[in-house]
C-alpha cells in the first residue's frame, strides 16, 4: 500500500498497524522459501544459523512487514546489513 498519498495522521496509523502485523511462523517461512526456490534459507542467502562465521547470518523473527511480507534483518558474509 502507498500511503504516502494519505494525509499524515493516517500515515502514521497504517505504518505501525503494518509495523504490528502479525507474524508469519518460522516454519512456514522456511516452506515458502523452499517453494519458491527449491533450497533452504541458509542455501539461498548464504547464512548459517548454526555460527559459521564464513557465512552471513540472519534472524528468524522479522522485524516488520513491508507490504506483503515481512522484513528479517541479515548480515551477508561480507559484513553488509540487509
Amino acid at each position: 500500500m502507498q500511503s504516502a498519498v494519505l494525509p499524515p495522521e493516517f500515515q502514521k496509523m497504517f505504518a505501525r498497524m503494518f509495523d504490528d502485523a502479525p507474524q508469519n511462523d518460522w516454519e512456514d517461512v522456511k516452506a515458502v522459501i523452499h517453494e519458491d526456490f527449491g533450497k533452504s534459507p541458509e542455501e539461498v542467502f548464504g547464512i548459517s544459523f548454526a555460527g559459521d562465521m564464513s557465512k552471513g547470518i540472519m534472524e528468524k523473527k522479522a522485524r516488520a512487514s513491508a507490504s506483503v511480507a515481512q522484513v528479517h534483518w541479515a548480515r551477508l558474509a561480507d559484513g553488509r546489513e540487509v
